[in-house]
């Protein structure tokens, strides 16, 4: 049931236009699953891992089915697409839009720096408005602090730390850790 279910949302991903957001899905399932091979193999329940990952293999081969038809037209059509021609075209085309990092106190102030009348910052006024609920801020900061004193199961600290790498992920050309994916990573010169 529940490999349905995530074939279901990583096909809905794909077809929500954004191509990247399942690109993202397979980096972060990919690691996710890294992960539980190593709990795994230091717990010595093996077996438990790889019925893990038969139903999240099963996932994706159930939401490429339904992504297939859309898929390779796509692909044929991405061949035709250029971003630039030299490297530093494309980091400028992958890099814009990238998140300043002043602008994270607008998750919690939405308007800290006004609105769009009255816009007061060296940073280009974005409607890319965000908020996050103080019980959200809250519920992370208790998580960060429960999984320092060891009182999280393992999957809390990877959830944590895929947090903390969403987030470096968001700054974009405001990090250098992403230039470094950029260079090396196959994928991430792809798209914004």
């Amino acid at each position: 049931v529940y490999s349905i279910f995530l074939s279901y949302v990583i096909a809905l991903s794909y077809f929500g236009g954004h191509p990247q957001f399942l690109f993202y899905i397979i980096i972060f399932c990919g690691a996710y699953i890294l992960y539980e091979f190593f709990i795994y193999f230091k717990s010595e329940h093996t077996q438990k891992f790889f019925k893990k990952i038969f139903f999240i293999g099963l996932a994706f081969v159930i939401s490429l089915a339904l992504i297939l038809p859309s898929l390779m037209p796509t692909l044929s059509f991405s061949k035709l697409v250029t971003h630039g021609d030299s490297e530093n075209e494309r980091w400028d085309f992958v890099s814009s839009f990238s998140f300043h990092p002043i602008l994270t106190i607008r998750f919690l102030f939405p308007n800290a720096f006004g609105s769009r009348n009255n816009y007061i910052s060296y940073v280009d006024y974005e409607d890319s408005n965000s908020y996050v609920s103080l019980y959200a801020v809250f519920s992370i900061i208790l998580s960060i602090y429960l999984l320092y004193k060891k009182r999280l199961g393992h999957a809390n600290a990877f959830f944590i730390f895929s947090f903390i790498l969403s987030y470096l992920l968001m700054l974009g050309r405001y990090n250098p850790f992403y230039y470094v994916l950029f260079k090396y990573f196959p994928g991430f010169d792809l798209f914004r």
